[in-house]
C-alpha cells in the first residue's frame, strides 16, 4: 500500500480519530496552563497532566501499531498519532521528581 495521509483501514480511521482526540487534550491543556501558571514551563504542566489522557493515548498507540504490523497502514496520520500516543504515554510513567 502507497503511502498517503489519510489513513485507508478501519484502524487507522480509529487511530487518527483517538490522535485527533490527544490532539485536543493537549491544546486545552498548553490553554488551561497559560491561564493558570503563565510563569511556569507548559513542559511541567503538559507532564503532570499526561495521566489524564494516557488512557486515549495508549489505544492510539495500540491501534496504531496494530495498524502498521497487521494491516499494512502506510497514512502519515497514522504515523504521527502514534508515535504521539508512544511519547504520551510514557510520559503518563515519569515520576513527578523528573519534571524540570
Amino acid at each position: 500500500m502507497a503511502a498517503a495521509f489519510k489513513p485507508h483501514t478501519p484502524v487507522g480511521r480509529w487511530t487518527a480519530l483517538l490522535g485527533g482526540l490527544l490532539l485536543i487534550e493537549m491544546l486545552v491543556a498548553l490553554a488551561v496552563a497559560g491561564a493558570t501558571a503563565p510563569t511556569q514551563s507548559p513542559v511541567f504542566f503538559l507532564l503532570s497532566q499526561s495521566r489524564a489522557w494516557a488512557m486515549s493515548a495508549a489505544f492510539a498507540l495500540i491501534l496504531g501499531v496494530i495498524g502498521l504490523l497487521h494491516y499494512s497502514e502506510r497514512s502519515v496520520s497514522n504515523w504521527i498519532v502514534t508515535v504521539l500516543g508512544l511519547l504520551i504515554t510514557v510520559a503518563a510513567f515519569v515520576p513527578p521528581a523528573w519534571y524540570w
